[in-house]
């Protein structure tokens, strides 16, 4: 694996109603220059205790495959088939403006483009803080547990945890925890694709 760019800030907390939301935003532009800005988070993804994964698309999906996409690149990095997340549609809000254009708006074939590293620190600190509560849970080394399939595994007993049941726990990050992206030629579903999620309720 390799170390995911730290130029974005992280935040990670309860959620409402319980679970585990994280949130990125990259500063660009006159952003990047004040710090104490307010946290204006431009992706988050949300587990929730019902194992339940959600993720906040801030284009708008019009046929492009953004919906497919998107949901790819929070799967490869935690581990979650694509099928499973479910796409929350961003309200319109300032936090979601589209950083190569300067406004919350859909167009110039940007959408990956600017969604690549938000959603996938924001997909891999969730993976990794949920390794982390495993490994607390169990009183184990986070070494020797890993992500699949929506649970986190003890690989030397085989004992799994889903995501759903350590969210609260996971939502206490400790001391030193770490971002780590999965390296692309481990990833499963973007190499091969999975079908337009929604192409069959548009037909």
């Amino acid at each position: 694996m390799s170390g995911l760019s730290r130029r974005g800030l992280l935040q990670a907390g309860a959620a409402i109603g319980g679970g585990l939301t994280i949130g990125v935003w990259l500063p660009t532009g006159a952003d990047a220059a004040v710090r104490n800005k307010p946290f204006a988070p431009n992706a988050w993804i949300r587990v929730l205790p019902d194992d339940r994964v959600q993720f906040v698309l801030s284009p708008v999906e019009m046929g492009q495959g953004v919906v497919t996409s998107h949901a790819m690149l929070v799967a490869e990095e935690l581990m979650v088939a694509p099928q499973k997340l479910e796409c929350v549609f961003a309200e319109a809000n300032r936090a979601y403006d589209n950083p190569a254009i300067g406004y919350q708006v859909t167009g110039g074939s940007t959408s990956v483009k600017t969604a690549w590293l938000p959603l996938r620190t924001a997909a891999a600190t969730a993976r990794e803080m949920l390794i982390a509560a495993g490994a607390r849970t169990w009183q184990v080394d986070e070494d020797d547990c890993f992500a699949e399939e929506g649970a986190v595994v003890h690989r030397p007993t085989g004992r799994r945890l889903r995501y759903g049941a350590l969210t609260q726990n996971a939502a206490r990050p400790s001391p030193g925890w770490r971002t780590w992206s999965r390296s692309p030629p481990g990833w499963r579903w973007w190499p091969r694709g999975t079908g337009r999620r929604c192409a069959r309720r548009r037909c």
